[in-house]
Order: C-alpha cells, then sequence, then structure tokens
C-alpha cells in the first residue's frame, strides 16, 4: 500500500492536550478515511511520499502507547517517523507542557516547516495583544514564534469543520486545497442527488404499496358489500 517515504512510517502524529480528546479521535478517523480523488493516486512527493486511497497511518499522540513503559522515547521515535506534526490549538493545548514539549522535539528533528495547526477554540497569539484577553490564546508557547503555521481553522467563525479538515489534508498530502474542496463539494453533491433520489424511489414504493392496500380493503369491502346485497335479495325471494 503506497504510504510515507521509506524513513516516514506515518503520514501525520496528532498532538493535543487530553482534554480535547474527542477532537484527537474525530481527526484521527478522517484522517485515515478520507477518501483521496483517484486522479491524485500514485504521485511521488519530494520526499518520496507515494499517495495512495487514503493516509493511512496517522499516529494519534499517546493513546497508541498506553501499553509503553516509557512514553519519552516512544513518543520521540514516533515523531521522528512522522512527515507532520498536526497540532489541535485550544485554550487546553495553549496550557499543555506535554503538548508544548512535542511540538519542540519536532522542531528540534528539523521538522518546524512541516507543523500544521488546527484551531479548535480560542485565539491564536492572544498573549501578545493586548485587546484579547490572554486566557484566550489557543497556540502552546512552541507554537507561537516566529510564525503562525495555520492550517485550518474549525471554529464556526472560521472554516468549520469540512474546510478546516480539507485544509489538513492538503498540507498533509501536499494537494491544491482549491482543487481538493472542488471536489470535495462535487461529490457532497452527487451524495446528496443519490440521497434524494433513493429517498424518492423509496416513498414512490411505500405510496404504491399503500396504494395497493388500501385498494385490496376497498376491493374487499365492496364483495362484502356485495354478498350482503345477494343474501337480502335471496331472502326477499323466499319471503314471497
Amino acid at each position: 500500500m503506497p504510504g510515507p517515504s521509506t524513513n516516514k512510517k506515518y503520514w501525520a502524529f496528532i498532538s493535543y492536550s487530553s482534554k480535547d480528546k474527542k477532537w484527537g479521535e474525530w481527526l484521527h478517523k478522517r484522517l485515515e478515511n478520507y477518501p483521496i480523488p483517484k486522479e491524485f493516486h500514485g504521485t511521488t512527493l519530494f520526499d518520496g511520499a507515494v499517495i495512495g486511497k487514503n493516509l493511512r497511518p496517522i499516529f494519534r499522540d499517546r493513546d497508541e502507547l498506553a501499553g509503553s513503559s516509557d512514553l519519552g522515547p516512544a513518543i520521540m521515535k514516533a515523531l521522528e517517523q512522522s512527515r507532520y506534526l498536526i497540532v489541535l490549538c485550544s485554550k487546553n493545548s495553549a496550557k499543555s507542557e506535554w503538548v508544548n514539549k512535542e511540538i519542540e522535539d519536532f522542531k528540534a528533528l528539523g521538522g518546524e516547516r512541516n507543523i500544521l495547526a488546527l484551531i479548535l477554540d480560542g485565539e491564536p497569539n492572544a498573549a501578545s495583544n493586548e485587546s484579547i484577553p490572554d486566557t484566550e490564546e489557543c497556540f502552546p508557547p512552541a507554537l507561537r514564534y516566529p510564525t503562525e503555521p495555520l492550517a485550518g481553522d474549525l471554529r464556526k467563525n472560521g472554516d468549520g469543520k469540512e474546510r478546516g479538515l480539507l485544509k489538513v489534508i492538503a498540507g498533509v498530502a501536499q494537494l491544491d486545497f482549491d482543487t481538493l474542496y472542488q471536489r470535495h463539494e462535487r461529490a457532497q453533491i452527487k451524495k446528496l442527488i443519490i440521497t434524494c433520489v433513493t429517498t424518492v424511489a423509496i416513498i414512490v414504493t411505500l405510496a404504491g404499496i399503500s396504494f395497493a392496500a388500501i385498494k385490496r380493503n376497498m376491493d374487499a369491502d365492496k364483495a362484502e358489500a356485495a354478498q350482503k346485497d345477494a343474501e337480502r335479495e335471496e331472502q326477499r325471494a323466499k319471503a314471497k
């Protein structure tokens, strides 16, 4: 199966606060199961990575090392084997020493240009903005300087969940976002049309079944009425 370059086992390493575990699980599942458009399958990227049907495997932080007796070396090894570091940025992760350490370690490994930040809540660089309370900061200290490695913004006033997700996918797979988004929109429209057609077909089928049942009941009522009329005529004939 096509995957990351030979010296990289994982397409990406997801770093997040334990308080944002549900978001980590959501992103991990969506990234690994998102169908990469066929036109990109087999494409070899600059570092030897080959794009396949999906982005597998993705490393999801400490949950995958629950049985490890020493998390430090295991985490470092996973960082070394990851092409990208995806940081889920929130007010929780901004205060997480663990998340900050993973960013610092990934930078030390030479991966500073391969860090993608995905905002969940809060505000980026609030700590250096006098108009925003420091408590709203969503970037861990190691992400605040010198540049913002922003990949996507899941907030409603940002990209939203789908666009934010696609921006991360485009970053990890080095695909053009606009092309990926347009294909995604066409796929969603096609899916919606299929769903509508299927729904209409089900409604028509159920309507046909209901009509047939009603007709059977009407025919049965007519037959019963005809039988009663015949019985009454027979009784009148006998009475004469």
